[in-house]
């Protein structure tokens, strides 16, 4: 092979050509170069070194060039130096070096070491460039990033940072999340940082035709759609910024189910903390604490959302102090505000400021806001007078209820929406208490033959949503049987569902049994009557066989109508004063002072003897003695003239009652007298008309009143009262027309042979 010629060597500069060379190349570099020995101290610097700190040649040799550096940061380059000439490692930091002017400026540091043939450190190379305007504006970025946060934080909009993924056609196909804050969190009801929307739920096409639209077109744009996946209804408000390269955007959204009819679009702007700032329901303001000899007397509004306003009713607060707006402002205000200050600790609270919006309530949350020295708070609000005032009425009627609880003489209890589990009972010493929710309340209060009949009505009321009644036996405080009247009411919620039963029950032991005894006398006195009905009906039976008939029909009728007329006078007259005695008797109490317990003895007595003067005239009475000796037309004007006490009648009677046979006569006047009583007793009537008319063919009765009128439910009751006239039209084969609108009328028809 041809060997090729040498080229020549180019010339080599002396060392100390080299020096100056370098030492000028390095001065025109921007930045501060320096170069130390193995140990680190200085062997030469450039000009520009000296230039800026001040410093000469001779005062930065060996470690002289740390006094150019901020005490603030010394420890920690001192530290880096020293393990980098151990380690002989490159070293690369950021730190402040003064000026000659006494200003420091932060500095980006590079110190990479020159290595022998051995790997062995031969010397250092250093070098310091100015990064002071780019550090203040990443103070500046972080301060303007922690207010972001704050309200970032704090909203109830949920906030995405996206970016779209386009298919070759330009088409979204996905959506990737980079970024969400917790009420997005809490309204997805899921995390979605990191992930597709293909991965989190089958979401709608036009979903990622809409967010592809806005990051090709840059158009921030707003609209409401149904999220079929999530079952919500969203506000979306989807943009790009400035801050958002390539195909990222922002989403900010709410949940707007209950509300997007009602809900005024709220707008947004492409700053973010701006956007947030205005969007939220809740006040929301940043207030500066005001001191004087240390002590909180004022702040100021720094900040203030336009949901302030509406909520405090302060116009253009910001730049004005509190103190100017509303004087009267209580001065807890100042002390929380200030603690929250000092301490750093946030607060929630609520409380209220008489001489705001008059006089509002405040749920308030409380944070510090920025840097500590300059005492300021972020306050985000809530006027929540209208809870407040639910409670204060929550607490007055349980006031009201617990009053009642303590002045009635009745048992009141509670029971749950299914009579399942009694809440409370207050027993008044007549029924054992229950304090403590118990479902084992049947088996402490009801007999067990009685059981049955109880859960049948309570479960009719709860069918039909209606009020509980009953009279029914109770196991009493000292194990005995006792008698009850209890009532309970439904309490219902807005959707008109039971939940729970509010009831009292009364006492009514001594008046069922005077009603016991009451009945007991009836029977008595049927069981005489019967026997009786008896003897005569055994003394026909001798009577030859056509004057049987004839006398039998006759007595059997008489007997007949004296029985019900003896059973009416037993209800009317006797059985009405037994029942005032049983009022009586309820009203009466052990906790009754002496004059009250002895008025009700007395009136007690008085119907007691009123009631047996009754039964003797009953026993006595077979026949009215005006009927017997003056005929049926002065017997009946009688009775119109004994009842026009508190219901003025009119008595009209046409035709001869004298010639009709004495059972019909009886007939005619039993039954006018009982719907004239049934006038005057039950009708509440002031006026009323009485006509008979007998004929040759029939007697016809009407009694016509100005009184309630009687009820369907009423006319068909088998009670004593009309029963025993329907009763006796019925042996007469007559009949009876009931017509109850404006007042009542009663028509009888009696037809006679000829």
């Amino acid at each position: 092979m041809k060997k090729e010629p040498k080229k020549p060597m180019p010339n080599r500069l002396s060392g100390a050509d080299a020096a100056k060379r370098l030492h000028a190349l390095t001065n025109l570099v921007p930045a501060l170069i320096w170069e130390a020995d193995t140990e680190g101290k200085v062997i030469t610097l450039t000009d520009r070194w000296s230039a800026y700190t001040g410093q000469t040649a001779e005062q930065t040799q060996n470690w002289g060039w740390l006094d150019a550096i901020h005490p603030q940061d010394l420890p920690r380059v001192h530290h880096k130096f020293a393990t980098a000439f151990k380690t002989g490692a490159g070293i690369e930091l950021e730190q402040r070096i003064r000026a000659a002017n006494g200003e420091y400026r932060w500095f980006h540091v590079q110190h990479q070491p020159v290595l022998k043939e051995n790997g062995k450190v031969e010397r250092w190379f250093g070098a310091a460039i100015d990064i002071h305007k780019t550090k203040l504006a990443e103070e500046e970025l972080q301060k303007s990033e922690e207010k972001f946060r704050l309200l970032f934080n704090s909203i109830d909009e949920g906030f995405y940072l996206a970016e779209a993924i386009f298919d070759a056609a330009g088409k979204c196909i996905d959506v990737f999340y980079h970024e969400e804050n917790p009420a997005a969190i809490h309204m997805a009801g899921r995390s979605a940082k990191g992930r597709l929307m293909s991965s989190l739920a089958p979401y709608e096409q036009y979903w990622r035709d809409f967010f592809g639209e806005v990051v090709k077109t840059g158009k921030p744009t707003r609209r409401e759609e149904y999220a079929a996946a999530d079952g919500v209804w969203y506000e979306f408000y989807a943009f790009k910024t400035a801050q958002t390269p390539g195909n990222q955007f922002v989403i900010i959204f709410r949940d707007v189910t209950a509300r997007r009819l009602s809900e005024e679009a709220m707008l947004q702007s492409e700053k973010k903390y701006r956007t947030l700032f205005n969007s939220v329901d809740e006040g929301f303001c940043i207030i500066e604490m005001i001191y004087e000899g240390g002590k909180a007397v004022d702040y100021r509004f720094i900040e203030a959302n336009p949901a302030f306003e509406k909520q405090t009713g302060l116009i253009g607060a910001v730049g004005k102090t509190m103190r100017e707006l509303e004087p009267r402002h209580e001065d807890h205000w100042f002390k929380i505000y200030a603690k929250v200050a000092k301490t750093g600790k946030a607060v929630r609270f609520e409380e209220q400021a008489a001489h705001l919006a008059g006089g509002v309530w405040y749920q308030v949350y409380a944070f510090p806001f920025g840097e500590k020295a300059k005492n300021r708070v972020a306050i985000l609000f809530n006027d929540v007078t209208h809870k407040k005032n639910s409670e204060r009425l929550l607490f007055e009627s349980e006031e009201r209820f617990r009053t009642f609880l303590d002045t009635t003489s009745d048992v009141v209890y509670k029971m749950s929406a299914d009579w399942k589990e009694m809440r409370s009972l207050v027993g008044k010493e007549f029924l054992p208490n229950t304090e403590d929710p118990s479902t084992n309340w049947v088996d402490k209060y009801i007999p067990t033959e009685d059981r049955m009949q109880v859960w049948n009505t309570i479960n009719s009321a709860i069918e039909n949503k209606s009020v509980f009644e009953l009279e029914h036996r109770v196991i009493r405080a000292d194990g005995s049987i006792g008698w009850t009247f209890s009532r309970a009411m439904p309490i219902l919620n807005v959707d008109e569902e039971i939940t729970e039963w509010f009831g009292t029950a009364t006492d009514i032991t001594k008046s069922k049994n005077a009603e016991n005894m009451h009945r007991e006398q009836e029977k008595r006195y049927r069981a005489q009557l019967q026997h009786e009905v008896q003897l005569r009906t055994n003394e026909l039976l001798s009577v030859k066989e056509t004057q049987q008939r004839e006398v039998f029909q006759s007595t059997l009728t008489a007997l007949e109508e004296e029985r019900k007329r003896i059973s009416e006078s037993l209800h009317n007259g006797f059985g009405q004063l037994l029942y005032g005695l049983k009022i009586s008797l309820s009203g009466l109490s052990e906790s009754d002072d002496h004059e009250t317990f002895t008025d009700a003895k007395n009136y007690a007595s008085a119907l007691l003897s009123d009631a047996i003067k009754e039964s003797r005239r009953i026993s006595h009475e077979l026949m009215p003695a005006v009927l017997e000796e003056f005929g049926l037309n002065a017997a009946i004007q009688d009775i119109c003239q004994q009842l026009s006490d508190g219901v003025v009648f009119n008595c009209k009677i046409r035709g001869r009652g004298d010639h009709l046979e004495r059972y019909l006569q009886l007939a005619v006047y039993r039954t006018v007298q009982e719907l004239m009583l049934n006038v005057v007793n039950h009708a509440e009537a002031t006026e009323a008309t009485v006509m008979v008319i007998i004929n040759s063919t029939q007697i016809e009765i009407a009694v016509k009143d100005n009184g309630k009128g009687i009820s369907d439910e009423v006319k068909d009751r088998k009670g004593i009262g009309l029963a025993s006239i329907r009763g006796k039209i019925k042996l007469l084969n007559g009949n009876i027309d009931i017509i109850s609108n404006a007042g009542t009328q009663v028509k009888i028809v009696i037809p006679l042979k000829n």
